[in-house]
C-alpha cells in the first residue's frame, strides 16, 4: 500500500486546504474532519518548511472503522508490538494526541498506561508518555520531549465520520523559527501592518500551480510591490524564489534593505538564489525594470485602527485603499501577460454584526483585466485571515490576468 501524508491544518483551515490544493493537484485528497487533510503522497516527498497553513506532517498507518474511544484503545493496545516492536532498543518517548474525538486526557492517560504495561510485558520495552493537559500535545510538548527523534514517537488519532485514522508526526511546525522571522527582524512598524510569516508562505504558494519544488536552478522572481518591512521577500527568499521590492515609503524601502540585505543574509547560513532588489516606487504608477514572474503582496490596508471609527470615517478608509489597490492592478495589467499570477492580501474591516466591509472593487475584477481563481476546498467563500480581536482583516485573492 502506498504511503499517505496526513496534514493537521493550523487556525485558519480553509486557507491551509487550499495552499495543499494549490501544491498538489495531481493528487487525491481527502479533508479529514476539520482539522486534517490526507493526501496521496509520501511525507517523504513533502517539503514541510514551505507550507506554512500546516502544522503537523504525519503519515498515515491505519484506519479503524470506529470512532469510539474504547474500540481504539482496544485496537491500539492490540498493536502495541506493530507501532513499537522497529523502534530502538533504547527507552521511548511516547505522546498521543486525538483531535475531533469524544475523549478526555485522563481517558488518554489511562492509554497510555495500559500501552506503556503492554510494551514491558509482550516486548520488554521501556516507555516514558508525555501527560496530556489536553487532548492533543502542543508542539512546544513534541519538540522538546523530542518525540520526532529515533527513540520517539507522537501517535496521532483523528476521528472522521464513523472512522478513526491512526497516524505519527514526521514534522511539526518550527514555531521558534517562526517567531524569529516574525519578531525577531530588526526592523518593524505595527502601523503599516504586520504580516505573518505562514500568510506570506502560504500566500507564494498559491501562486505555484502544481510546481510544489522550486527549479533551483531558474527560479522564478517575485514582485511585492508593496513590500513594507519585507516579509514577503524574506519568505520567497527562503523558499528559494528571487525577490524584488518596491514602496513607494522610503523609510519602508530602507527597513526591507536592513531586514533582507542585512539581518536576514546575516542569519541564514545557506545561500539565497540571489540578492533582493529593494527600490522606490509607487505601485500605481511604476514601470517595473527587472523581470519578474509572479507577484505576492500586501496591498495597502489603511491606517492602523485600535477601534472601529464612525461608518463615515470607515467607508472613507475603504474608499482610499479601493483607489490605490484599483490604480495598482490597472498599472500592473499593462505590464504582464496574458495568464500572469498576483497573490494579493487586501483589507476588510470586521463590523459590529460580524460581517465585513469588503472592498468593491472585488466585485469587478473582470473589468480590471482579471479572473479570480477559486478553490474546491474554499466553496466559493471568501478567504479570510483574521483573529477575533482584528479589526482590519486580510481577504486573500488569486488573480490571472486575462
Amino acid at each position: 500500500m502506498a504511503k499517505q501524508s496526513l496534514f493537521i491544518l493550523g487556525r485558519q483551515p480553509i486557507l491551509s486546504c487550499v495552499e495543499l490544493e494549490s501544491l498538489y493537484k495531481g493528487f487525491g485528497k481527502q479533508r479529514v474532519g476539520d482539522v486534517g487533510m490526507l493526501i496521496n503522497i509520501d511525507p517523504e516527498e513533502v517539503d514541510f518548511e514551505r507550507l506554512g497553513g500546516s502544522v503537523r506532517l504525519c503519515e498515515a498507518l491505519n484506519i479503524i472503522d470506529n470512532k469510539s474511544w474504547s474500540e481504539i484503545e482496544k485496537y491500539l493496545i492490540q498493536n502495541v508490538e506493530k507501532y513499537l516492536g522497529n523502534m530502538p532498543e533504547s527507552k521511548l518517548n511516547i505522546g498521543v494526541s486525538a483531535f475531533e474525538l469524544s475523549v478526555d486526557p485522563k481517558q488518554i492517560m489511562s492509554l497510555e498506561l495500559n500501552i506503556k504495561r503492554m510494551a514491558k510485558q509482550e516486548l520488554g520495552r521501556s516507555v516514558r508518555f508525555i501527560p496530556n493537559k489536553d487532548k492533543a500535545l502542543n508542539s512546544a510538548q513534541v519538540i522538546h520531549n523530542n518525540l520526532l527523534d529515533k527513540n520517539g514517537l507522537e501517535l496521532i488519532i483523528v476521528g472522521e465520520k464513523t472512522r478513526a485514522i491512526v497516524a505519527k508526526t514526521i514534522k511539526i511546525q518550527n514555531i521558534a523559527d517562526y517567531s524569529e522571522r516574525d519578531y525577531g527582524r530588526p526592523k518593524r512598524d505595527p502601523r503599516v501592518g504586520m504580516l505573518p510569516p505562514k500568510l506570506a508562505q502560504i500566500m507564494v504558494n498559491l501562486t505555484a500551480g502544481n510546481d510544489n519544488e522550486v527549479d533551483k536552478d531558474n527560479p522564478p522572481m517575485i514582485l511585492d510591490p508593496f513590500c513594507g518591512t519585507g516579509v514577503v521577500l524574506q519568505e520567497a527568499l527562503l523558499m528559494g524564489y528571487k525577490a524584488y521590492g518596491t514602496d513607494i515609503d522610503e523609510r519602508m524601502v530602507n527597513y526591507s534593505r536592513t531586514n533582507i540585505n542585512e539581518w536576514l543574509s546575516n542569519r541564514i547560513r545557506r545561500p539565497f538564489s540571489a540578492p533582493a532588489t529593494i527600490e522606490i516606487g509607487d505601485a500605481t504608477i511604476y514601470k517595473w525594470h527587472q523581470p519578474f514572474e509572479l507577484v505576492v503582496s500586501e496591498t495597502y490596508l489603511g491606517r492602523a485602527l485600535v477601534s472601529l471609527p464612525p461608518e463615515d470615517k470607515l467607508i472613507d478608509i475603504q474608499r482610499t485603499c479601493n483607489t490605490i489597490i484599483e490604480k495598482f492592478l490597472i498599472n500592473l495589467s499593462k505590464q504582464v501577460p496574458s495568464g500572469f499570477l498576483a497573490c494579493l492580501a487586501l483589507p476588510a474591516w470586521r463590523k459590529p454584526n460580524g460581517s465585513l466591509l469588503r472592498l468593491p472593487l472585488i466585485d469587478r475584477i473582470n473589468d480590471l483585466g482579471y479572473n479570480s481563481v477559486s478553490f474546491e476546498y474554499a466553496n466559493n467563500a471568501p478567504l479570510i485571515y483574521s483573529r477575533e480581536t482584528q479589526i482590519v482583516a486580510r481577504e486573500i485573492l488569486l488573480l490571472k490576468r486575462k
